[in-house]
């Protein structure tokens, strides 16, 4: 099949159009989602800690994480006031996924403002205990105690 030069180029030119709408949609769902030299970047300059999400298409647990903990209100209001977010296509990304360890998806690392790794959780994770999570890297109790401490409360 054989495609006229104009046809072509005006394909190509609404496919261009239409690359700020999806990248506008994460903004209007709330995550923003960086680069991950530029997230270290920022990271570093803010102050700021590093969640890292490794993800592949398909995967029903990076899925139902996208679509359920990172579409929570409650958990983008975080993110996006206290971290830096960077969302990576595993198979996409091999020398990330290698530097990282990643084994199975999905799987969020947490990195300090300087890059070091703090914590990583594989697998799908609830809301609820996903917000504790990074209320426990945020607030630096990662350096006194467990998780686990950090959980079961004073």
């Amino acid at each position: 099949m054989r495609f006229h030069p104009r046809t072509l180029f005006t394909v190509l030119f609404l496919l261009v159009l239409s690359l700020p709408c999806a990248w506008s949609a994460d903004d209007r769902m709330g995550m923003r989602w960086q680069g991950y030299q530029e997230a270290l970047g920022e990271a570093r300059q803010k102050g700021v800690p590093v969640f890292l999400f490794f993800h592949t298409y398909p995967c029903s647990s990076c899925t139902k994480m996208q679509s359920h903990t990172l579409a929570d209100s409650t958990v983008v209001a975080y993110l996006r006031e206290h971290f830096v977010s960077v969302r990576i296509d595993s198979p996409q990304s091999p020398l990330l996924s290698r530097k990282y360890s990643v084994r199975g998806l999905p799987m969020s690392f947490f990195l300090s403002p300087t890059g070091e790794q703090i914590a990583y959780l594989p697998g799908y994770v609830k809301p609820d205990v996903f917000l504790k999570l990074l209320r426990y890297i945020r607030e630096g109790h990662y350096r006194s105690k467990t998780l686990y401490e950090y959980l079961k409360g004073p």
